[in-house]
């Protein structure tokens, strides 16, 4: 788990650290991303690396915490299609970086992220509370909302970001909203 100090001298380490790995990512797969490389790159030693996050992945979460989290937390995303809207909005402006994750094969990655933190969403939240009588649903739909958006951005990604944010939520909130009783 990576730092999650308030302090702002290791809050400038942590992003540092972030933006040498996503800057060393345009060059590296990931898979061949040593910490070593990300340490000289951010200006910190190993130590600082480690004393902030586990290892590389650690950081990946760092980066999608500190700025999808927000998102997630949105308490005006209240159907998959405002949820979505945010999610896909706040994408276009990293394209680079979806690009990324499809030339590195990384969109599991980013779903399994997804799924870590969404049980907390305030979409998720408000849907699973009209489920409260049904175990394991806030599980399954947690899981569905998380591989559904992961794979509405890659087919968004692989079409060449051809569909508008709101055409893409909107495609979503269709196609989820065919699955039954839910928003």
């Amino acid at each position: 788990m990576f730092n999650t100090s308030k302090n702002s001298r290791v809050k400038r380490s942590l992003d540092r650290i972030a933006m040498a790995t996503y800057s060393l990512c345009k060059t590296t797969t990931l898979r061949d991303l040593t910490v070593t490389a990300i340490a000289k790159k951010a200006g910190v030693t190993r130590k600082t690396f480690y004393r902030n996050f586990d290892d590389v992945i650690d950081v990946i979460d760092y980066g999608f915490a500190s700025h999808v989290i927000p998102l997630y937390e949105d308490p005006r995303c209240e159907t998959y299609y405002d949820f979505l809207l945010s999610i896909i909005g706040f994408s276009s402006n990293y394209k680079e970086l979806l690009l990324l994750c499809q030339k590195q094969e990384q969109f599991s990655l980013l779903t399994r992220l997804g799924l870590k933190y969404l049980p907390s969403s305030s979409y998720v939240q408000l849907v699973c509370g009209r489920h409260t009588n049904e175990p394991g649903f806030e599980n399954a739909f947690s899981l569905l909302v998380a591989s559904f958006t992961a794979a509405l951005i890659q087919d968004w990604v692989s079409d060449g970001f051809q569909d508008t944010p709101a055409q893409v939520a909107s495609k979503g909130a269709s196609a989820l909203k065919a699955l039954g009783d839910v928003d």
